[in-house]
C-alpha cells in the first residue's frame, strides 16, 4: 500500500443495487483517464470480480510473500475469489478479519493512482478491519430508489461517520428503465429516497444510471458511457475537495453554542439546542418517520464534546450525555446558523475546536 495513492471503498449496505459492477467500471473509467488503477474485492463471501470479468480459474502467482495481482482490461484485480477456487468461504470473525488483512497487506499492488475496494453489503468486520488497517481517502455510495434501499444505505454513511470516512457522494442506480420499443423512460421504484438521502446527509450526485439488460451492464460497456465518464471524473474533484480545508469554517465549541468561523470573516452561531433538536442520527430520524419525536425527552441544557469534520461536506458532534448525533450537513448548518461579522476573540473557558481531518 506504500505507493497507492487514493484508496476509495465503494460501498452500499443493500445488496443487489449493482455496487461491484459499479466498483468494476469506475475502476476501468479512471484507467481510461490514463491512470494506474487497482480494484480489490472485497466481499470474501460473495466475490463478484472472477465472475464480472470472465476470470475463471487463473492461477495466482507469488511474490516472495506477496501474491501478484492479476492484470486485465488495463487494471490491477485481486479478489478472495482467485484464491477460493470456486469453493465457498466459510469464515467465522476473526478468521474472516484476517484475510481481509492478508488482501490488504499482501497484494503487490505497485504504484497506483487509485485502489477502488469493492466491500460487501453490511457494516460488518470487513468494513472495520479495512477502516483500521489503511486510511481510506473516500468512500463512494451506491443506491437504488426503492424505499426498501433507504434505511440500509443510511446506516452505512453513519457508519462512515464514526470511523472517519469521508464519503464522495452517491450513485443512484437502475433509477429508471427506457423502453425499447417506443422511448419512453419508467421509474423502476419510483418514490424519493435516493434524493432523499443525498438531502438529508448534504451528498452530491455522482451518477444516476438506468436499469441495463444483458451486455449492456458488463463493466466495461458501462465504463464506456458517458456518464461513467462524468461519474469518475465528479470522484476525483470530490476527493481534492476533501484535502481542501480553505472551504471549511473552524468550527469551535463555546458556551452553550456552535460557533462556524467561515474563511470570509462570516461568524455563524447555532445555540446548543437547535442543534440537539435537529440531530441527525438513526435513532431520532427513524422517530420522526414514525411520528414520536418528542423534544420534550431532550436534555435541558444540551452540552457538545466534541465535532469532527467528515470531508468537506458535513460535521459530526458528541454530545455530554453520551448521545452521538449523525451527520450535519454544511446546508443545514447554514440554515441553523445566525450570521454576523465574526469577532476574533475566543472565549476562555474551554472551549473545543473542530479541525478538518486529512
Amino acid at each position: 500500500m506504500a505507493e497507492v495513492g487514493n484508496l476509495i471503498a465503494v460501498s452500499s449496505c443493500k445488496g443487489g443495487v449493482g455496487k461491484s459492477t459499479l466498483a468494476a467500471a469506475l475502476a476501468l473509467a479512471l484507467a481510461a483517464r490514463g491512470r494506474a488503477v487497482g480494484l480489490l474485492d472485497l466481499d470474501v463471501h460473495g466475490p463478484s470480480l472472477p465472475t464480472l470479468f470472465g476470470l475463471g480459474q487463473v492461477p495466482v502467482e507469488n511474490e516472495g510473500q506477496n501474491l501478484v495481482p492479476y492484470q486485465h482490461a488495463g487494471i490491477s484485480l485481486f479478489s478472495f475469489g482467485l484464491l477460493a477456487g470456486g469453493n465457498p468461504a466459510v469464515l467465522r470473525g476473526p478468521m474472516l478479519a484476517g484475510v481481509v488483512r492478508q488482501l490488504l497487506c499482501n497484494v503487490a499492488w505497485g504504484k497506483l493512482d487509485d485502489l477502488v475496494l469493492d466491500l460487501p453489503p453490511g457494516t460488518g468486520d470487513v468494513h472495520l478491519t479495512v477502516s483500521q488497517i489503511v486510511g481510506l481517502d473516500g468512500a463512494v455510495i451506491v443506491s437504488t430508489n426503492h424505499a426498501l434501499a433507504r434505511p440500509d444505505v443510511e446506516n452505512g454513511l453513519l457508519m462512515f461517520s464514526q470511523v472517519a470516512v469521508p464519503v464522495l457522494g452517491l450513485i443512484e442506480n437502475m433509477a429508471w428503465f427506457e423502453c425499447g420499443s417506443c422511448g419512453a423512460k419508467h421509474e423502476v421504484f419510483g418514490g424519493s429516497a435516493a434524493k432523499q438521502v443525498q438531502e438529508r446527509f448534504g451528498l452530491r450526485c455522482l451518477a444516476r444510471l438506468p436499469l441495463l439488460s444483458g451486455a449492456a451492464c458488463a463493466p466495461a460497456e458501462l465504463a464506456a458511457r458517458g456518464e461513467l465518464k462524468v461519474m469518475a471524473e465528479a470522484v476525483l474533484e470530490a476527493l481534492a475537495e476533501t484535502r481542501d480545508h480553505t472551504l471549511l469554517p473552524e468550527a469551535v465549541l463555546g458556551p452553550a453554542r456552535l460557533e462556524l468561523h467561515w474563511p470570509d470573516s462570516t461568524l455563524g452561531v447555532i445555540e446548543f439546542k437547535a442543534l440537539r433538536r435537529h440531530c441527525r442520527c438513526a435513532e431520532c430520524e427513524d422517530a420522526r418517520r414514525r411520528g414520536v419525536y418528542d423534544e420534550t425527552a431532550l436534555p435541558a441544557e444540551p452540552v457538545a464534546v466534541e465535532l469532527h469534520w467528515l470531508g468537506n461536506y458535513a460535521l459530526s458532534v458528541r454530545w455530554q450525555d453520551g448521545h452521538r448525533s449523525g451527520i450535519y450537513p454544511l446546508t443545514l448548518l447554514r440554515e441553523l446558523a445566525a450570521y454576523g461579522k465574526a469577532c476574533r476573540c475566543r472565549h476562555e473557558d474551554g472551549n473545543v475546536n473542530a479541525t478538518p481531518r486529512n
